[in-house]
């Protein structure tokens, strides 16, 4: 019989809370808005959701990763909502800047 193919996790995740590392990140982006940090934030994030994917294909589903699963797309809504306002911001603060050298 074959062996099913694991992934080391542990690699992944040397601690079991995959959300601090996230919510840290989240937290020292409000404080500076420093694109560096959000760029670590959007990696944290993908690092979680593979890690929650490995572990749903590995593992029966469970109410724990069912709950860690939703919690990390909010984060992920969330960063995506802080992507487009930045977006807007540039693009009026363009507009601004456009409109004063055309006066």
């Amino acid at each position: 019989m074959h062996e099913i193919a694991r992934w080391d996790l542990d690699q992944l995740y040397q601690v079991e809370d995959i959300l601090t590392p996230i919510l840290e990140l989240k937290e020292q982006y409000y404080e500076r808005t420093d694109v560096g940090v959000l760029s670590k934030l959007i990696q944290a994030i993908e690092k979680a959701e593979y890690y929650l994917y490995c572990r749903s294909a590995e593992e029966s589903v469970s109410s724990e990763n069912t709950i860690l699963t939703v919690k990390v797309k909010e984060l992920k809504s969330e960063v995506q909502q802080v992507i487009i306002q930045s977006e807007v911001e540039i693009t009026d603060n363009t507009r601004l800047i456009k409109d004063e050298l055309s006066a």
